[in-house]
């Protein structure tokens, strides 16, 4: 198996191919990306369809190169940017039901030494955090009715530990301080989601 930012297609066919998803929709976010992508291609090869949310349009139609024809017809795509979070609700449709949301996508500085001021803390909590919550609360207005739905939302390591800055050496592309605090923060949130929607779903 070769691995790239796309992990191959036909070995997710070949060792995931195990449920039947058809009638279903997965909403990923960054779903073109490195971790995206095989949560798209897992979705797709079991019958799903799949709408990726991302700001990179050419990255999208460079993924969808690699789909089979046949999984093409349920791959579709919206532009959203994280760091524009008033357009969530532009994005994330009333009437969308959404049977599986995937929290994946982030936009985030790196390096120990990040210098920040109050433009870019805010971009960073919205790219990291802000609007994947804007997200997920339209999202489960419809989970809550259909009384079904599944979310998981992608973390990070960062999240749980302290980084060791010399992992880096002089590369300067460690975990900025915002990192480390909303991948923490994504944790908090899928406790506390668990915790409010099991009474509800």
């Amino acid at each position: 198996m070769k691995l790239d930012p796309y992990l191959d297609f036909q070995y997710i066919y070949k060792n995931y191919n195990k449920n039947n998803l058809n009638n279903k929709m997965a909403l990923i976010t960054g779903g073109s990306g490195r971790v995206g992508s095989v949560f798209t291609n897992t979705f797709l090869v079991n019958g799903c369809e799949v709408l990726i949310l991302s700001r990179d349009e050419k990255k999208f139609l460079d993924f969808r190169k690699r789909i089979p024809i046949k999984y093409k017809k349920k791959l579709y795509w919206k532009k959203l940017d994280l760091l524009n979070p008033e357009t969530v609700s532009e994005v994330v449709d009333k009437k969308l039901n959404v049977d599986f949301l995937i929290n994946n996508a982030a936009s985030h500085h790196r390096g120990e030494n990040y210098v920040y001021n109050y433009n870019n803390i805010k971009d960073e909590f919205f790219g990291l955090i802000g609007s994947s919550i804007l997200i997920t609360e339209k999202t489960l207005k419809n989970m809550r009715k259909q009384k079904n739905g599944k979310i998981i939302n992608v973390g990070s390591i960062w999240g749980f530990v302290a980084p060791k800055f010399n992992t880096y050496l002089e590369m300067n592309i460690a975990p900025s301080l915002m990192t480390s605090v909303c991948k923490s923060g994504i944790e908090a949130m899928t406790k506390y989601l668990a915790s409010r929607e099991s009474n509800i779903i």
